[in-house]
């Protein structure tokens, strides 16, 4: 998301050359749906970008068995290309920062739980040991 908004930003590019320039360095299941958006938004087949990017989002999901994704992080994902598309570049750049905005939220949000669960299940480890012990004898 980072190179999409400097390829929009700083080079000025069209999105779907952005897309494409994007895709192609990054590689893996996020670059492949790039670059495959990028030559549906140039096929011009009538479709919105919406529509494309929902579509691409889907493929990929349902193609990459190892994403790292949840469904909610898919479907914040697939918000993104409601977005994208309109109006300038301006609009295009704050659309990506409100993105990353919320990424680095939902990212606070699981490092926060996450010791929470940590010590959660190190105290379940040392009881459920206790219980063993306790079951043995």
């Amino acid at each position: 998301i980072y190179f999409l908004k400097g390829e929009i930003t700083y080079s000025h590019a069209p999105l779907a050359e952005a897309l494409e320039r994007v895709g192609r360095r990054g590689g893996g299941p996020l670059g492949d749906m790039f670059v495959r958006a990028s030559e549906r938004i140039c096929t011009q087949e009538g479709e919105s970008l919406q529509e494309i990017w929902s579509g691409e989002t889907r493929t990929m999901a349902a193609g990459a068995k190892n994403l790292p994704l949840t469904r909610a992080d898919l479907e914040q994902f697939t918000a993104l290309g409601e977005h994208l598309g309109y109006l300038d570049v301006d609009m295009q750049e704050r659309t990506l920062l409100l993105y990353l905005e919320q990424l680095d939220l939902s990212i606070e949000y699981l490092q926060a739980h996450r010791q929470e669960k940590c010590r959660l299940y190190t105290s379940l480890g040392v009881m459920g040991g206790i219980f063993l012990v306790i079951v043995m004898c």
